[in-house]
């Protein structure tokens, strides 16, 4: 696929909403208004099923990414089970052998699944390799045939985009049909500011979550509860427990120098924890699952870590400042961090 390949008409517009430089707040959570319009229940043209974004540098005219085989293989895994999981669409996967009828959906088997998603990834690579610098997002999308025109005229994300203070919106890019009311897109995003630390604030978990241990479905939800906020929420279960950030997964360190991540699995596997600990575990102290409160974290060196940021010490948690903060484990992390770039196309 070319870089700059011209829009084809009849094909819907995927989002083009950004995650664009923050507010004056300076707290470095993604934009709250992501995804609102998409997931209207008032306009149900489109829902986000899958999302998967990550930083991109260049580094002597290479497009790098922080653990790119790591985002794939998550993208990929997200989308068939994405598919799996919706009712009219387990035909997507029967017995090879079925004719299909003229009626029904096209009787496709697993391997043309995987090969679509192949091609796409193929394709989109090429892109964001040709667009440098940047946030971008790659996406499955679950559309509403009849409603699809409608989609694509409100193009709602430009909007968000400029209002949260976006140097430019997003290039918008075709849509490519994964299967009947499938679309994949990638969405080239601008590059927020980077920030060095970040200010928590609990909320709880949402009741009306969809798989909330898969990164997509649930992005307005996210960007509407760190929008209220003011800052990056910190979200806890029924118990009071932690669980994950709004856009962030939480590592934390107590006095022994021993480290732990959330052991809730209703969250999303993140790839910078991934990272992070595969580091922890070549030092010798692999990351252990624990069972925390936010007050419980007070007295703790606590990092918040995703794609785009990479590695922050949290500073505050509900207005209660951490103090605890082990500058040279985290020079050591961010040095490892750094190691793990890889280029988008080898």
């Amino acid at each position: 696929m070319p870089a700059h390949a011209p829009q084809d008409s009849s094909l819907p517009v995927p989002d083009p909403s950004s995650s664009a430089r923050q507010a004056s707040n300076g707290l470095g959570t993604e934009p709250s208004a992501e995804l609102s319009t998409e997931l209207s229940a008032s306009v149900p043209s489109r829902q986000l099923a899958v999302a998967d974004s990550f930083r991109t540098r260049v580094r002597a005219d290479v497009t790098e990414v922080r653990g790119l085989a790591l985002h794939l293989a998550r993208f990929r895994q997200s989308a068939i089970e994405a598919l799996s999981e919706v009712e009219p669409l387990l035909e997507v996967f029967p017995n090879p052998q079925a004719p299909a009828s003229a009626d029904s959906r096209p009787n496709l088997d697993s391997n043309t699944v995987s090969n679509a998603l192949d091609e796409f990834l193929t394709e989109a690579l090429e892109r964001i390799d040709a667009a440098g610098e940047g946030f971008p997002r790659l996406e499955l999308w679950q559309t509403s045939p009849a409603l699809g025109k409608q989609a694509a005229q409100e193009a709602p994300g430009t909007q968000a985009a400029q209002q949260a203070g976006s140097a430019q919106p997003p290039q918008q890019v075709p849509s490519v049909q994964l299967v009947p009311g499938w679309e994949l897109s990638v969405a080239l995003r601008p590059l927020p500011v980077i920030r060095d630390s970040i200010e928590l604030r609990t909320a709880p978990l949402p009741a009306s979550l969809v798989s909330p241990a898969r990164k997509g479905p649930n992005i307005a939800v996210y960007s509407e509860i760190a929008r209220s906020l003011g800052c990056e929420g910190l979200l806890v279960d029924a118990d009071g427990a932690v669980i994950e950030g709004t856009t962030t997964s939480l590592v934390w360190w107590d006095a022994a120098g021993r480290g732990f991540v959330a052991a809730s699995t209703q969250r999303v596997p993140s790839v910078a924890e991934a990272l992070v600990a595969r580091e922890a575990r070549s030092l010798g102290a692999p990351l252990m699952p624990a069972t925390v409160t936010p007050d419980q974290l007070v007295g703790r060196d606590v990092w918040a870590v995703n794609a785009l940021h990479g590695i922050r010490p949290v500073r505050s948690i509900d207005g209660q400042a951490l103090t605890v903060h082990d500058a040279g484990r985290l020079a050591r992390f961010r040095l490892a961090l750094d190691g793990t770039w890889e280029p988008v196309r080898p």
